[in-house]
């Protein structure tokens, strides 16, 4: 035979037909040529190619990002390939670092409410405005909603969590988790 049909470019490069087709009409691979019976035909060159794209999606690339990769492959220059590479990789890094920080910043506000809570003993009061398990969720940097007195929580276990399941809209907007945004 003259080339690989996609079913079987597909087999070696160990993914879905549907696949190679997606991404030649994509143009992450080069087309493909008909042969004598009217399949498509590929070019061993379009395992490299498609192995290339997986890589790179293993690394987090988006399709586009590849390509813009892709773009630059024929010219058969690494340098320019590997310039876009750099970048990509310098970008991602950059907001592989911010996530991280937000996460951080995220986890410290979670063990402060899991501190406040588990430091107050819930007393014979009823739960609701004013109780610990409501002005506890405040994250902010002073700890108690302003003006907040305290009467303990009466729930057991099982009915706080079914409460807290029901969603935060039971507490007041100031009290309401302050998650970021890119979370």
């Amino acid at each position: 035979m003259e080339g690989l049909r996609v079913s079987e470019l597909a087999e070696r490069a160990g993914v879905p037909a549907s696949t190679v087709r997606f991404y030649e009409r994509s143009g992450l691979l080069s087309p493909a040529r008909r042969g004598r019976n009217g399949y498509r035909v590929f070019d061993e060159s379009a395992l490299d190619e498609l192995v290339f794209v997986q890589r790179a999606k293993g690394i987090g690339m988006s399709l586009e990002d590849i390509a813009d990769l892709v773009a630059a492959w024929p010219t058969g220059k690494c340098q320019s390939l590997q310039a876009r590479l750099r970048a990509y990789l310098a970008r991602r890094i950059g907001e592989v670092h911010q996530q991280q920080a937000e996460l951080s910043a995220f986890e410290h506000q979670l063990q402060t409410v899991l501190g406040r809570l588990s430091a107050h003993d819930p007393g014979p009061e009823q739960c609701g405005r004013g109780c610990y398990c409501e002005a506890d969720f405040d994250v902010t940097e002073q700890g108690t909603a302003p003006g907040a007195g305290f009467e303990g929580c009466s729930l057991d276990s099982d009915a706080l969590a079914a409460r807290s399941a029901s969603g935060r809209s039971w507490l007041p907007p100031r009290h309401r988790w302050n998650i970021p945004a890119a979370l």
